[in-house]
C-alpha cells in the first residue's frame, strides 16, 4: 500500500530501517511527487549523510519506516543536504539508481 499524504507528513522524526531491517537513521523529511501530491522520497540520515530513499514499496510499521532499499544502495544515492525540490529528472535518476520505478518494480537498470 502506498504511503499516504497523512503518513508522510508524520514521516520526519520517524527511524527508518533498510530492507534487510538494519536501522539506518531519521527520516528529516519528505518529498511529494509534482504531479500526484503523493509522497515519493523521504531523506534519510545514513552514517551522518542525507540521502533520498524511494517510497515506492515502504511501508510504516511499529513505529519505523522500513524501506525496500539496502543501505549500501543509500549510502551510494546522490546526496540531500542542499535539496529543495526533486524534479522529474531527479526523479528519474533516482529511480534508475535504485533499479526501480515510482510504482516499486523493477523495469529499469539500476546504476553502478
Amino acid at each position: 500500500m502506498p504511503i499516504t499524504e497523512e503518513v508522510g507528513a508524520g514521516l520526519p522524526g520517524t527511524p527508518a530501517v533498510d530492507a534487510d531491517g538494519a536501522p539506518l537513521g531519521p527520516v528529516t523529511g519528505v518529498f511529494d511527487d509534482d504531479h500526484t501530491g503523493r509522497p515519493e522520497w523521504a531523506v534519510v540520515r545514513v552514517a551522518g549523510l542525507e540521502r533520498l530513499a524511494p517510497l515506492a514499496d515502504a511501508d510504516v510499521r511499529d513505529g519505523r519506516l522500513h524501506l525496500a532499499v539496502t543501505a549500501d544502495r543509500l549510502l551510494s544515492a546522490p546526496a540531500a543536504e542542499e535539496v529543495e525540490h526533486v524534479s522529474h529528472a531527479d526523479s528519474v535518476a533516482l529511480y534508475q539508481h535504485y533499479g526501480t520505478s515510482p510504482a516499486g518494480d523493477t523495469d529499469v537498470t539500476p546504476a553502478g
